[in-house]
């Protein structure tokens, strides 16, 4: 399975809070950027072959980027970003689109979330946990 890591945006209040971050993908917790950390857990899951992360094209050199196989540029909005992840997969590739804030996304969730998608007939799947 491929996955694709939205990580553009405009700066918003959270990535105030950072200097230099050009969006809350990019703010650090502990030493490490919320994409970098949803790159990390992406890395670790077996079943994740690719992963091609859609960010401002100034942070390419980011080193929390470094376990990304692709970067792509965002768009101005999520929609072009969306598209800009997308482009090049055929359209029965099997795909894992992940925001990139996520900071406590591990490898062990997301092989469940693989495993239960695997398991359905369906074509489009939308994750989310409850807040309690």
């Amino acid at each position: 399975m491929n996955a694709v890591v939205l990580a553009g945006g405009p700066q918003d209040d959270v990535a105030l809070l950072q200097p230099g971050a050009p969006n809350k993908a990019f703010v650090e917790i502990a030493g490490v950027t919320l994409v970098g950390r949803v790159i990390t857990a992406l890395r670790s899951t077996p079943q994740v072959e690719r992963i091609v992360v859609v960010a401002p094209p100034e942070m390419r050199d980011h080193r929390d980027l470094a376990g990304a196989d692709e970067l792509r540029p965002d768009g101005v909005r999520i929609t072009e970003s969306l598209r800009n992840g997308l482009a090049g997969f055929a359209p029965d590739d099997d795909l894992l689109i992940a925001a990139s804030d996520l900071p406590v996304l591990t490898a062990r969730a997301t092989e469940d979330f693989i495993a239960r998608v695997e398991a359905l007939a369906a074509d489009v799947i939308y994750g989310c946990v409850e807040r309690s």
